[in-house]
């Protein structure tokens, strides 16, 4: 998920090289999604949609490298910007409630309920960020409260993979 979660990119011209290409993170979701379907289905039913999300990434990062995203224009950026952005926090939720699905599964505790809270400010300030990219000094607020968000979504996260791994395996 950090992959998909912090992006740092570094602008030459026209061009953008992300750092942390994003497509790297779904196919890494794809494959832990794929072992975890034993536990729930949700991890069947958003693989599919995962794999759509990892191509336009692939595809939007190499618009970034020739600098195409430019020509494009703002308008149609910010259109497909704000999608992926839904669609990842549509992902993002669904791991989120798969997790909830292996914790009564296992009868362990994966820390699902603070993932899911953490979560639920993840996707506000994300939305309102992309939202609100048009008014700078709002946007410049929610951006960095998602930023702060999700780094503690990411640590949170971590801290349910730990106890996945100590009490489910």
């Amino acid at each position: 998920m950090i992959f998909i979660f912090l992006d740092f990119d570094l602008n030459i011209g026209n061009s953008k090289i992300g750092l942390i290409p994003d497509f790297i993170g779904y196919i890494y979701m794809y494959k832990g999604a794929a072992e975890l379907i034993v536990y729930s289905e949700k991890f069947e039913k958003i693989r599919p949609i995962i794999a759509v999300m990892a191509a336009y990434s692939v595809l939007a990062y190499a618009a970034g490298l020739i600098g195409l995203s430019v020509s494009l224009g703002i308008p149609a950026m910010y259109i497909l910007s704000l999608i992926a952005t839904v669609i990842s926090l549509i992902i993002s939720y669904r791991i989120v409630q798969g997790v909830g699905d292996i914790e009564i599964a296992a009868s362990s505790e994966l820390n699902y309920t603070k993932l899911y809270s953490t979560w639920k400010l993840s996707a506000v300030f994300s939305i309102a960020a992309s939202v609100l990219l048009v008014i700078s000094t709002i946007f410049i607020i929610c951006a960095v409260i998602s930023f702060v968000i999700g780094i503690y979504y990411l640590f949170v996260f971590n801290t349910s993979k730990k106890l996945y791994y100590e009490n489910v395996e």
